[in-house]
């Protein structure tokens, strides 16, 4: 529940504060109220005697939130003494800590569980560290869910899984360590306090190497936080660096190179300081990715499901690039379902353990393990080594696909047994695939896409195409043999009964301002739309497409784009291009998705 303060006493001559309450779900270091300066202004405050635990005094007259424990109707009074010159006059202020309406009350306190956004396990390129950017600093920030949590700790790998190929299995290693020099956290801007491991501020993570958690800190994070978690690590020039986080810019998060530490810790302090050029590159898939923590946990379970959620690169999200993330850093359909804040299901806390490329057949296999270690971690820290999670959602099958369709359900159901053998009576729920199609005009219509190998719809049977895949989701909507506790059904998405298996076009179209291109020979990366499209989404339309880098202005929008000649006159409308290729949806198909998929869905997953 949340709180807030109220003022006792008159204050004094001029000395009072702004507000008399605040919630119990306030972050440490954050603002309680500000002081009026009871001389006009250049006043100096200090602490009378001592403060209770709950409250701080900030050198620049504010009232803060401090490291103690919050609770429902409990006053906390706190002595100040303003001072100028030879004048000098101290109150006593009492706050008082009140619940906060929107806060879902804890039923378990103590239980370690999933609870950010955003967070995800490393996978991909390496990154070679260059000799003026060996020491790097990252910034990423995670939302946390509808209730307060305390304690939350983080987890820091030394592999990569593989993406594509044989992916999720874990053979991406650098090498060489990664030496981790310090870690703080930052919760609704607060000032960043560090963490430690094993009591030390740093650690070395050896190539290939399970990782290490941070210790538990005595931290609050209040509902539907903005959390920074800063890493600063190390390695030689020219040693591998491990991919993990593509830097989302706009939502604050950042990446700062330097050749030593003392160079970059500066930068907890000035967090909106622009990344260093050298390592802020790319776009889209050619973005690099940085260290950071993976798995994160956090006392406090409010009772709602809590997902781990098993995924390819649809689940994963890699095919929308990181300037598409919404404010709390997801991408991709499933992370914006769970996280979407219904009246009735709410936010659904949620850890991602997939990547690109991943298969049932290969995942926690042969080389494929090492994550779920981490998880097994995870839950020795509660009672009963109790899971952090209650539910699992398995997104698999789009990567599953073989000639002979036994071979293909037994690669689904192969991950299935083994999940469900390392964790007796956990259940599960299936996430229908999407289409997959070829396509004669780029998806903007149904008629003029064909299906993929194993995607056929020549024939229905219980609703379903002939296809293998199609066969693959009528078993898991069926229960996969007893294997399942639900069926999540994309269906509502991408379903007609006149072209069933095939992609809808997307609603959303866009009008040019003016006209993109001149003579169609020079090349132009920019035109204006009247209403802003969505970074990442291909626009079609007038015999062009438009690849949305970057959109800017107020009306008309300019919208930066890779290199064109066409000639599109001015008022042409265009349409965003549903998939790059029939398998991965673009963002506006995305939010399709999400808006389609009714939320009543989610009560599936309930404990």
């Amino acid at each position: 529940m949340a709180f807030k303060f109220s003022i006792g006493g008159s204050g004094g001559p001029g000395l009072s504060a702004s507000k008399s309450t605040y919630y119990t779900t306030i972050a440490q270091g954050a603002l309680i109220a500000a002081l009026t300066d009871p001389f006009g202004a250049g006043s100096t405050y200090t602490v009378v005697g001592s403060a209770p635990a709950q409250l701080a005094l900030a050198s620049d007259g504010r009232i803060v939130a401090g490291m103690g424990a919050q609770a429902v109707g409990q006053a906390y009074t706190i002595v100040v003494r303003a001072t100028k010159g030879q004048r000098a006059v101290e109150e006593p202020l009492t706050f008082t800590a009140i619940a906060d309406p929107l806060e879902t009350p804890v039923t378990d306190a103590q239980r370690y569980m999933f609870w950010s956004t955003r967070s995800r396990f490393p996978s991909g390129s390496l990154v070679t560290a260059a000799s003026a950017t060996n020491y790097v600093m990252t910034r990423i920030v995670l939302a946390s869910t509808v209730h307060t949590v305390t304690n939350p700790r983080f987890h820091f790998s030394g592999f990569a899984s593989t993406e594509g190929g044989n992916s999720p299995q874990e053979t991406v290693l650098p090498g060489n360590a990664t030496v981790i020099d310090g870690v703080w956290i930052s919760v609704n801007g607060a000032a960043p306090v560090a963490l430690t491991f094993g009591g030390q501020a740093g650690v070395s993570i050896a190539s290939g190497n399970i990782g290490a958690w941070t210790d538990e800190p005595t931290i609050t994070v209040p509902r539907e936080a903005s959390v920074a978690i800063y890493t600063l690590y190390h390695t030689a020039a020219a040693e591998k660096q491990i991919p993990v986080y593509r830097i989302q810019t706009a939502r604050g998060e950042r990446v700062w190179g330097a050749t030593d530490a003392a160079t970059l810790t500066p930068m907890l302090s000035a967090p909106a300081t622009a990344s260093t050029a050298s390592l802020d590159t790319g776009f889209g898939q050619s973005q690099p990715a940085y260290y950071g923590p993976d798995m994160t946990v956090a006392r406090g379970w409010d009772g709602r499901p809590v997902v781990l959620g098993v995924v390819d690169s649809i689940g994963e999200a890699r095919q929308e690039y990181a300037a598409e993330a919404d404010t709390r850093g997801n991408l991709g359909w499933l992370r914006r379902w769970l996280d979407k804040d219904d009246p009735s299901y709410r936010r659904v806390p949620f850890m991602m353990m997939g990547m690109p490329g991943a298969g049932s057949a290969r995942e926690l296999g042969t080389n494929a393990t090492l994550r779920w270690q981490v998880l097994d971690q995870a839950a020795a820290f509660n009672a009963s080594s109790a899971l952090p999670f209650t539910v699992a959602v398995n997104q698999l099958g789009q990567n599953d696909s073989n000639s002979t369709y036994s071979t293909m359900q037994g690669n689904w159901t192969g991950f299935v047994d083994r999940f469900k053998t390392r964790y007796p009576g956990m259940r599960m729920i299936a996430t229908g695939v999407l289409p997959r199609t070829t396509s004669t005009n780029f998806w903007t219509t149904r008629e003029g896409q064909t299906a993929s190998q194993y995607n056929e719809w020549a024939s229905t049977t219980n609703g379903w195409g002939n296809g293998f895949k199609w066969q693959l989701e009528a078993f898991k909507e069926a229960g996969g043999g007893g294997r399942l506790a639900g069926y999540i059904s994309t269906k509502p998405y991408w379903y007609d009964a006149g072209a069933p298996g095939t992609w809808p076009i997307v609603a959303d179209t866009y009008t040019l301002a003016a006209q993109a291109g001149t003579d169609g020979t020079t090349p132009y990366t920019s035109f204006q739309t009247t209403t802003p499209p969505r970074i990442a989404d291909i626009l079609i339309g007038g015999g062009a497409a438009l690849s949305v880098l970057s959109v800017t202005g107020t009306g008309p929008y300019t919208v930066t784009t890779s290199s064109n000649t066409a000639v599109v006159p001015s008022g042409t409308v265009m349409r965003p291009q549903v998939s790059p290729e029939g398998v991965h949806p673009f963002p506006s198909a995305v939010q399709a998705i999400v808006a389609a998929i009714p939320q009543s869905q989610k009560a599936l997953l309930a404990p």
